[in-house]
C-alpha cells in the first residue's frame, strides 16, 4: 500500500493497540522496522521497536517515509508470542506529546539521555548518523553533541537541519551500550559552550554511510571516521 493517506489512516487505526506491525520504509539504509505504534499524527509516528523477541527502544519516524505496512498472519502470531512470553503484554506509556518536530525535540532534550538522529537518503545507501545529546533547538536547526565509536565527544557541536531528520531513536541497546562506555560526560553541558557548527566529515560505506565516526547498527562494515574495506 503506497498511498500516504491510506498509510496515515492505517497508523491511526493501529496506534495504541497491542498489534505488531512490519513497516517498510522508503529509505535505502534501513528499510524495515518492526514493532507497535504507540501514537501518530499526520507527520510523525512513534514506534516501540522490536528485533525478534527483544525490545529495541523507541523511534520517531516520518509518516511520509513509510512505503507500506503489513499486519498479516505472521504479525498476529508474533503479537501473541510476545504477549504469551510476557515480553509485550501491554504497551509502555511515554511522556511525550506528538506534535511538530521542534516541540518533540524540546521534549526529548529534557529527558537527559542520548539519542540517535538519522538523516537518511531515499535513493542511496547513505545517511548522516549522529549519536549523543540534543543541545539546543532553533527554528531552522538544532545543535547536537556527537560522540564517536571510541568514546570521545566531538570537539564542537554539529548543526542538524530539522527537515533532514528522518528518524530519532532512543533507549535502544545500541545507544545504551555505547553510552555506558564513553570517555566522559558531554563537555558542552559542563561548559555551556554551544552555538558552533561542524561540517560533516569522513564517510563509511556499507549497509549505510555514517559521517560522524560511528557505524549505524544496520551497517555491514566496522569503521570509525573513514572507510575500511
Amino acid at each position: 500500500m503506497t498511498d500516504q493517506s491510506d498509510i496515515g489512516n492505517l497508523l491511526c487505526g493501529f496506534a495504541g493497540k497491542l498489534t505488531k506491525l512490519r513497516i517498510n520504509r522508503v529509505t535505502s539504509c534501513d528499510r524495515v522496522a518492526n514493532g507497535f505504534v504507540l501514537v501518530t499524527n499526520a507527520e510523525w509516528c512513534l514506534l516501540w521497536q522490536f528485533h525478534d523477541f527483544f525490545p529495541d527502544g523507541f523511534a520517531l519516524m516520518r509518516v511520509d517515509g513509510i512505503a507500506s505496512i503489513r499486519c498479516g498472519e505472521y504479525e498476529k502470531h508474533w503479537t501473541k508470542m510476545l504477549a504469551d512470553e510476557g515480553i509485550a503484554g501491554f504497551l509502555p506509556k511515554l511522556d511525550i506529546v506528538i506534535g511538530d518536530l521542534s516541540s518533540m525535540l524540546s521534549q526529548l532534550q529534557q529527558t537527559n539521555r542520548n539519542f540517535v538522529i538519522e538523516c537518511e537518503s531515499r535513493d542511496d545507501d547513505i545517511e548522516d548518523f549522529y549519536i549523543g545529546r540534543i543541545l539546543t533547538i532553533h527554528d531552522q536547526f538544532c545543535e547536537f553533541a556527537n560522540f564517536d565509536g571510541l568514546g570521545p565527544w566531538d570537539d564542537e557541536p554539529h548543526t542538524i537541519q530539522p527537515d533532514d531528520i528522518t528518524r530519532i531513536q532512543w533507549d535502544t541497546p545500541y545507544a545504551n551500550t555505547f553510552s555506558r562506555h564513553l570517555a566522559g560526560p558531554c563537555p558542552f553541558f559542563e561548559t555551556g559552550e554551544v552555538g558552533c557548527s561542524l561540517e560533516l566529515g569522513g564517510k563509511i560505506r556499507g549497509g549505510g554511510t555514517a559521517r560522524c565516526g560511528l557505524v549505524p547498527p544496520h551497517s555491514d562494515e566496522c569503521a570509525y571516521g573513514g572507510s575500511l574495506r
